[in-house]
């Protein structure tokens, strides 16, 4: 299996679980994929960018970006990534490189108050299987890495010591109960070009 391959089965299999789909009968799935592909006619033939994206299924939205990027004004690009970067269930769906040249095309971006001049040096931590370890979402609480490691049985906590220069943005997703306290999840969005021979395994985790 080559690494796209493994990437796809891994989304899938991903989706099926959030959704729910392996709980659900082969004609409660079939429904399902009828209302996906009817929402996915909807969107594409809109004239409005907001709905076809914002109104897409979370494994359509990054399409209906892609369709509308070079309308769309630079504040709408900022906008519309962002809130593609946060919907989109994986990065792993179109790969890595689609991802990191729409950061770079619009630089740093956020949703939250950190300046990119306020970045240093940090220390970040991921959780995945052990394939995916080069991937873009990282965060700075090994807490919050372990919540992804605990998806596989196979997984493992990865960690890097990340440089201004490897960051293209910074999100603020949802929230997530940990040992019983509610923290906010914090995103660091990193380069994949730059990580490789960089990640480490962490030796002691949770």
């Amino acid at each position: 299996m080559t690494n796209e391959e493994y990437n796809l089965k891994v989304y899938w299999d991903m989706f099926r679980h959030t959704y729910g789909l392996d709980k659900l009968s082969r004609y409660q799935e079939d429904l399902f994929w009828d209302e996906a592909r009817k929402q996915r006619e909807w969107c594409w033939y809109s004239d409005s960018p907001e709905y076809a994206i914002t109104e897409a299924f979370l494994f359509d939205k990054p399409a209906m970006l892609e369709k509308w990027w070079k309308n769309l004004s630079f504040e709408d690009k900022q906008k519309y990534l962002i809130y593609t970067w946060l919907a989109k269930g994986s990065a792993i769906l179109l790969g890595y490189n689609w991802w990191v040249d729409k950061f770079k095309q619009v630089g740093y971006l956020t949703n939250t108050e950190i300046k990119y001049e306020e970045i240093g040096p940090i220390t970040l931590y991921r959780g995945s299987l052990p394939n995916l370890k080069v991937g873009m979402s990282w965060t700075p609480k090994v807490e919050f890495a372990n919540l992804f490691k605990n998806q596989y049985q196979e997984s493992k906590i990865y960690m890097i010591k990340a440089e201004p220069s490897d960051i293209l943005g910074i999100m603020e997703g949802g929230a997530q109960e940990i040992d019983g306290e509610i923290h906010r999840g914090i995103e660091y969005v990193l380069d994949t070009h730059k990580l490789d021979g960089r990640i480490e395994e962490l030796v002691n985790p949770l």
